[in-house]
């Protein structure tokens, strides 16, 4: 069983290995045609990542939108000229709508959108996919400068190691430890982005029935919105750790297999072979899985309910309602 990484598009190379120490492949959706962001090309050339356009049309146009919202941030500094607040407002309404002009879109940031504007289907899931493609292009940034900073941060720690000894890089590098632990990647503006994340799984035509997240927040939200949804896994460690290749893809087979069965049983039925699964827990990184299942419900449905919509439509359910249960999980590390 094949897992779909969400609500975001950008899949950082700490989260895809990890996630292929569980799973043989992940699943990312792309909102938009464009350059690929190098790490998840060479994830997807090694046979870890697919990567999936549910939706198509309208490339030209958010591509312009992209390369207008690159401009502005060129020409636009302080503290409206951050990733975060920009995405805030496409959130809310459609940008770059008639005019694509960097001057009109510091224009369009700066003026409030009109309470209760209605939009068009069409131009909601525009919306939907240009957001995700601005909120890729944020993550990966913001992953980058973490990166750097760490690196930094390993520079500096073996600088005072030289200078002071072992005792003083234990201490201070405890310290910066505390001090670079990783925000949620979701935390600016999660449920829009599930939101705009939900309109692409609506339109894959084969979503499976598993989906993780390494988002606290999202996971969470999902909890509160399925009183249903029961644990069913939980691990520290990953199955790849000091293991040959051979142990490891059998263990990932028997770990999909048995998640398949679950997504596939009338509920309840025995969660069983689990405990018979050992993990290793070597990764220089602690790392957790978390699963959760939803019964009766498959992911359009499931989905729709979380995010607060009551009504679905019956055709498009029949058709994505492809297991009776939901599977979804919080990957930490």
């Amino acid at each position: 069983m094949t897992p779909i990484y969400f609500p975001l598009t950008y899949l950082a190379p700490t989260i895809g290995t990890a996630l292929t120490g569980y799973f043989r492949q992940v699943i990312v959706y792309r909102p938009a045609m464009g350059n690929l962001p190098e790490e998840m090309q060479r994830m997807a050339e090694n046979g870890g990542l697919e990567v999936r356009m549910p939706m198509r049309g309208d490339e030209q146009r958010i591509e312009t939108a992209l390369q207008s919202f690159q401009s502005w941030a060129r020409l636009h500094h302080g503290p409206h000229g951050r990733g975060k607040d920009f995405l805030k407002y496409c959130g809310r309404t459609v940008p770059f709508f008639d005019d694509t002009s960097a001057s009109q879109i510091i224009a369009d940031i700066k003026r409030s959108p009109p309470q209760g504007s209605a939009v068009a289907p069409s131009d909601r899931l525009f919306c939907a996919r240009l957001f995700l493609a601005l909120a890729q292009e944020y993550d990966r940034q913001s992953y980058e400068i973490e990166r750097d900073l760490r690196r930094y941060d390993q520079l500096a720690q073996g600088l005072i190691n030289d200078l002071k000894g072992e005792d003083e890089l234990f201490i201070a590098g405890s310290r910066r430890k505390a001090d670079l632990r990783s925000e949620d990647p979701a935390q600016s503006m999660f449920m829009e982005r599930l939101e705009a994340w939900a309109c692409l799984m609506r339109n894959d035509s084969a979503p499976g029935g598993l989906f993780v997240t390494n988002s606290r927040l999202v996971c969470e939200h999902l909890i509160e919105s399925t009183p249903s949804a029961t644990k069913i896994f939980h691990a520290e460690g990953t199955a790849w750790c000091q293991r040959s290749s051979k142990d490891r893809e059998k263990w990932r087979e028997q770990f999909g297999a048995r998640l398949l069965r679950l997504a596939n049983s009338q509920w309840p039925t025995a969660v069983e072979g689990f405990e018979n699964m050992p993990v290793d827990r070597g990764y220089e990184t602690p790392i957790s899985l978390t699963l959760y299942l939803v019964p009766g419900q498959g992911p359009l449905e499931f989905f729709a309910g979380c995010l607060g919509r009551q009504s679905l439509d019956p055709i498009k359910l029949n058709r994505i309602a492809k297991t009776k249960n939901t599977l979804f999980g919080l990957l930490e590390c």
